[in-house]
């Protein structure tokens, strides 16, 4: 994606420390538990592929700040959207191997 946007190698590595970062603050966030957020369980948050093709489109046509801007509105939506899709998980009883 950086190569995508035109960012030169120190910028990449600001990118990827960047990410580190926050995927590091995350974890503590999900372990530790911060007001209404976290799991209160020990788990490891890291930084994703999945997102690269979507985030380079919008990288080569509207720049870096637009990808920011977009990774902003997405986890902002996924809060939002979380206590509906926390609501349904009682239609989605669990699964147990048989004994």
């Amino acid at each position: 994606m950086a190569a995508a946007v035109g960012l030169d190698p120190v910028e990449t590595g600001l990118i990827i420390s960047a990410a580190l970062l926050v995927a590091g603050l995350m974890t503590l966030v999900q372990t530790l538990g911060v007001w209404r957020f976290g799991m209160r369980m020990p788990l490891v948050i890291g930084a994703s592929f999945i997102p690269i093709t979507a985030m380079t489109a919008i990288g080569e046509s509207s720049g870096l700040p637009a990808v920011f801007g977009a990774s902003i509105v997405a986890g902002l939506f996924g809060i939002l959207i979380a206590p509906v899709m926390a609501s349904l998980i009682r239609f989605f009883p669990r699964w147990s191997p048989a004994a």
